[in-house]
């Protein structure tokens, strides 16, 4: 017989416990300490009036609805942790390319990404995310984005990217966006399944 329990939400607190998944990477990240092996870059064109500010808004929100977004990991009595930013802040990085002629714009596209898909995530001090815009033209720009594996997976990257599309668009548009709330969080999976081994 199967003993069935039911995800719960766990009590806020400092410090909760990693999950195995979590606690595999956070060895190998021990052992390469300056590595980018478990960075997921990716990039995209974005073609028309694309707005900053809602686009940060959007981030932003989203961050504070998926606290995974603003997790990072830190040794407590000497084991690992997670801790969950409670105010956590996004900023937008915007580089501007549009004043350059196609050569430079095309050389520094290359280099801006190759600079976020490649940087040193500090799961301390986190976030262990990075999006970058770059602005080529009036109606054309590159977001430029990379998350760390040990807060995202591809399934959860495809959940993100529907909303931050629907928010943004609904910022663009001067509305608002309220999606359903979530009632679990990741921090409560990994307990309940702690909880199942104990």
């Amino acid at each position: 017989q199967t003993d069935y329990r039911e995800i719960q939400p766990v009590e806020e607190r400092e410090y909760y416990a990693l999950s195995y998944a979590q606690r595999r990477l956070w060895v190998l990240c021990q052992f390469e300490e300056d590595s980018t092996a478990y960075n997921m870059p990716t990039a995209l064109m974005l073609r028309g009036d694309f707005q900053p500010n809602a686009f940060q808004r959007a981030v932003q929100k989203l961050a504070d609805r998926h606290q995974s977004m603003r997790t990072v990991f830190v040794m407590v009595d000497g084991a690992p942790y997670q801790r969950v930013i409670r105010d956590f802040k996004f900023k937008l990085e915007i580089r501007d390319l549009a004043n350059l002629d196609a050569g430079e714009k095309e050389e520094k596209s290359r280099k801006i990404y190759t600079d976020v898909a490649n940087c040193v995530f500090d799961l301390e001090k986190g976030p262990l995310f990075r999006i970058t815009v770059v602005r080529l033209d009036e109606d054309n720009y590159l977001l430029i984005y990379n998350i760390h594996h040990i807060i995202n997976d591809g399934w959860s990257q495809g959940n993100i990217n529907n909303e931050i599309i629907s928010m943004y668009n609904a910022f663009a548009k001067g509305e608002e966006q309220e999606l359903p709330p979530l009632t679990l969080q990741y921090k409560d999976y990994t307990q309940w399944h702690a909880d199942l081994i104990d």
